[in-house]
C-alpha cells in the first residue's frame, strides 16, 4: 500500500474514490452519522493539552 500511495497515480486514484464516498455517504439515508462526525470533539489530549475544536473546524481551518 505504501508504494501505491507513493507514486502520484495512486494518490490520484484514492482522491477521486474518497470523493465519491463521503459524496455517496453524505446524501444517503446515513447522512445524519456523517454529520456527527464532523461534529466530534476531540478524542486525543496529547501531553495534557487540550484541543477546542470540532473536526470539522480542524479540517476546515487547518
Amino acid at each position: 500500500m505504501r508504494t501505491f500511495t507513493a507514486t502520484g497515480a495512486g494518490s490520484t486514484g484514492l482522491l477521486p474514490a474518497a470523493v465519491a464516498v463521503a459524496l455517496a455517504w453524505t446524501n444517503s439515508p446515513w447522512s445524519e452519522a456523517h454529520t456527527s462526525l464532523w461534529h466530534t470533539g476531540p478524542w486525543i489530549s496529547p501531553g495534557g493539552a487540550r484541543l477546542s475544536m470540532d473536526l470539522g473546524t480542524g479540517a476546515t481551518t487547518g
